[in-house]
């Protein structure tokens, strides 16, 4: 349901979804906060929430998503800190939270549980503390990316190739990252 147009807010009854694997709501206009009931939304393993105008705390329920692989939620009006329970998601690949209004103390202790975590991307929020967990994922995470245009760029069939917007869009986040 990406790229829609779709606003207003995500609706209460989205907890009623038992058997939703991914929630692909990128690119549109919802507002306002993450309904607690995507907690039990026990079979999510993808969150795309980006550009969005989605506002409050991040729910601790999303703890309770413990086969949570992907999270893009960059891009919104997210304030506060990051809910300690994300460490029972242990399962969790990639993590971006980039272009909100996050505070608090980098959680590196909520990380050190994320065995799989190849993507991290905290930027452009106004976190403190260590750094270091984010310097080696970054420079990881520019690497992946840049691999991945690569190979986006040169399919065999036009089609199926990155488009430029999207190219754009990765580039400028790369550039983030590394030069922040």
């Amino acid at each position: 349901m990406g790229l829609n147009q779709i606003s207003g807010r995500i609706p209460e009854t989205i907890g009623n979804l038992f058997g939703l694997a991914s929630l692909l709501m990128d690119e549109n206009a919802l507002e306002g906060p993450i309904p607690n009931s995507i907690g039990k939304l026990k079979n999510l393993v993808i969150i795309f929430l980006s550009m969005n105008n989605l506002s409050g705390n991040i729910p601790t329920v999303i703890g309770n998503l413990t086969i949570l692989s992907v999270v893009h939620m960059d891009f919104n009006a997210f304030k506060g800190s990051i809910p300690f329970t994300f460490r029972y998601c242990k399962k969790m690949h990639t993590f971006s939270v980039s272009v909100n209004n996050l505070s608090g103390n980098i959680p590196t202790q909520i990380f050190a549980y994320q065995k799989d975590l190849v993507n991290l991307d905290l930027s452009t929020n106004s976190f403190t503390g260590e750094r270091k967990i984010m310097q080696k994922q970054s420079t990881k995470e520019c690497l992946v990316s840049f691999a991945r245009i690569g190979v986006a760029c040169s399919q065999e069939f036009p089609t199926r190739r990155m488009n430029i917007k999207d190219i754009i869009v990765e580039l400028h986040a790369i550039k983030h990252k590394l030069l922040p």
